[in-house]
């Protein structure tokens, strides 16, 4: 919508909005509908606004159908009505003429599909979960999604994995979606904490509004159970802004993983809030910045393409062997790192050190979508064995030693391995 020559701005509580900024104004509850309005963009003359059902008491879910249905129809027939009223009522004043641009209705969604994959049919993103905007991780899901379907598609596709490692994507992705869902609709939910913790209330009038606000501002123990429940409300909204655990924190329990045999590390502070890195099988790799010829890079760039890469250190000069036996036998590249040797990669603050979990002569195998997908606490023969063995289990390969897979009329064997450093 959009009201020139008026400037929305200056009916903002007061307050000059800069051209481009935002700044989100809630307006009372009226019956069942409460909103906000979002001042942004064009010399200030355009805003959106928001306007979500609020029922006063809990509703079935055939009651919530059916009232949806209702306020749906009714805003879509008096939209330019309704959207006209909330803005007055917004701005306060009475004789504003806004032009509206554009009205539609959306509902929230509760949904995750129990399987991501049908056949040769692999769904991703918005086709396989949906949840309301809080939190905003749809599009990191999604997103998340594709990267970790691409590089395992890709290496079906040309030959070099077993058809069987496209199970591991809804294996390793499905409870990600799930928990992304309830995270969202919990942070929903707990945003009507902050709005009784105001002391608004459906059918309120502004007036009741003003005064219920007053209330956080009176001395004695009334006014400190409100100040105290305001307080625990905004608390919550930290589970929304910076749920760090569930932006990144997941691991992959099952799926395209060889594990180690070591328990999964306990969280040592909330696992929602807070990122907990690990090499640990299944998790995301940590970052580190590592410094080498070229210049500092972060261990999350040591994976190119659809490549393998094995992180190792001072004293694992072996695990390049065994990684070239790798990469012949499967046909995939396995790119290795050496940390902290001479002409290798230097951690010169430590942090990979402390991060890795294995022994200096260790290993981690990272995937390239960033897992871990195994690792080795230190460097023997049989480890270095082993590493051939994890590959060709993630990769749903032909166990027979002597296969080489390449692709479909390519007649090679695959890329040899890269040393990039040492």
């Amino acid at each position: 919508m959009t009201a020139s020559p008026i400037d929305f701005s200056c009916y903002v509580a007061g307050r000059k909005v800069a051209s481009g900024k935002r700044v989100s104004v809630h307006f009372p509850y009226d019956g069942r509908i409460v909103g906000h309005v979002l001042l942004a963009g064009r010399e200030d003359t355009e805003a959106a606004i928001s306007a979500a059902l609020a029922p006063k008491e809990p509703l079935t879910r055939f009651q919530r159908s059916s009232i949806l249905d209702s306020a749906r129809l009714l805003l879509e027939q008096r939209r330019d009505e309704f959207a006209v009223e909330r803005i007055r009522q917004i701005v306060g004043d009475p004789d504003i003429t806004p032009v509206i641009k554009g009205f539609s209705t959306w509902t929230i969604n509760r949904q995750v599909a129990s399987h991501y994959q049908a056949g040769r049919v692999l769904a991703m993103g918005d086709a396989v979960h949906r949840h309301p905007p809080t939190n905003g991780l749809g599009l990191n899901t999604s997103i998340a999604d594709a990267f970790n379907l691409a590089w395992k598609l890709a290496l079906v596709v040309r030959g070099q994995a077993g058809p069987a490692l496209l199970e591991s994507y809804s294996a390793e992705r499905q409870p990600v979606g799930r928990q992304v869902v309830d995270r969202a609709m919990q942070s929903a939910v707990e945003m009507t904490a902050v709005k009784e913790a105001l002391g608004f209330a459906p059918d309120q009038s502004e007036a009741d509004g003003w005064a219920a606000l007053d209330g956080l501002y009176q001395p004695g123990p009334a006014g400190d159970r409100r100040r105290a429940a305001l307080r625990d409300a905004l608390a919550l909204m930290n589970y929304q802004f910076n749920a760090h655990g569930i932006e990144l924190g997941y691991r992959y329990g099952a799926g395209a993983v060889v594990p180690d045999g070591s328990p999964e590390p306990l969280p040592v502070r909330d696992p929602q809030l807070y990122y907990q890195p690990t090499t640990w099988p299944g998790a995301h790799l940590p970052h580190a910045w590592l410094d080498g010829p070229s210049g500092r890079i972060s261990t999350l760039d040591l994976v190119a393409g659809t490549h393998f890469s094995l992180i190792t250190g001072i004293g694992g000069e072996g695990w390049t062997d065994a990684a070239r036996r790798a990469s012949d036998v499967t046909g995939v590249p396995v790119d290795v790192h050496h940390v902290g040797t001479r002409h290798g990669l230097h951690d010169n603050y430590g942090d990979w050190a402390e991060l890795r979990e294995v022994q200096s002569t260790g290993a981690v195998l990272v995937r390239p979508d960033r897992h871990v997908a195994w690792r080795a606490e230190e460097y023997t023969a049989e480890a270095a064995s082993s590493l051939c063995e994890a590959l060709q289990q993630l990769l749903a390969k032909n166990s027979d030693p002597h296969h080489h897979a390449s692709a479909p009329g390519s007649g090679h064997r695959g890329q040899p391995v890269r040393q990039l450093s040492e």
